[in-house]
C-alpha cells in the first residue's frame, strides 16, 4: 500500500516538474524535501530508468550523506558522466571510508573515466548522446 502511493507521488511530480516546465519553458525550481525522501524518490525513478529525473529528485535535498553520494555516483554512471560519477563515489568513501562497496564503485568508475577518455570512446560516446539528443526531441 505505501509503495503504491510512493509510486503515485513519484508520478505526481513527475507530471507536476512538466507541466511546469511546459508553462514557463525552463526547469522548475522545487523546495528542499528531506534526505530520506529524496533518496527514495531518486532510487526509485532510477531503477525505473529515468537517472536525468533521479538526479533532480535527489537534488531537492540539502542534507547529504555516504549513501547520497553513492546513488549520485550511481545515477551519473548511467548517464555516462564518468567523472562526475567518480567524485560521487570519492565523496561516498571519503564519508564512509570502510564501505567496499563504496570503494569498489569508486575505483570502476575511475576505470570507466580513464577508459572513456580515449578517442575510440569519446567519439562513440558522442555518437549515442547526439543519436539520444535526437530521439528526445521527437517525442
Amino acid at each position: 500500500m505505501q509503495q503504491k502511493a510512493q509510486q503515485k507521488l513519484i508520478e505526481l511530480n513527475l507530471a507536476y516538474e512538466e507541466a511546469l516546465k511546459a508553462v514557463h519553458g525552463r526547469p522548475a525550481a522545487l523546495k528542499d524535501i528531506p534526505l530520506p525522501e529524496a533518496k527514495t524518490f531518486a532510487r526509485h525513478l532510477y531503477e525505473n530508468g529515468h537517472p536525468e529525473s533521479a538526479l533532480r529528485q535527489l537534488a531537492r535535498t540539502s542534507e547529504k550523506d555516504a549513501e547520497y553520494f553513492h546513488l549520485e555516483g550511481q545515477i551519473l554512471t548511467a548517464l555516462r558522466q564518468y567523472g562526475s560519477a567518480h567524485q560521487a563515489f570519492r565523496a561516498a568513501v571519503q564519508m564512509d571510508p570502510s564501505n567496499r562497496e563504496y570503494r569498489r564503485a569508486a575505483f570502476n568508475a575511475a576505470q570507466n573515466y580513464k577508459k572513456h577518455r580515449r578517442l575510440p570512446y569519446r567519439i562513440a560516446d558522442w555518437a549515442n548522446g547526439l543519436f539520444h539528443s535526437r530521439t528526445r526531441e521527437k517525442m
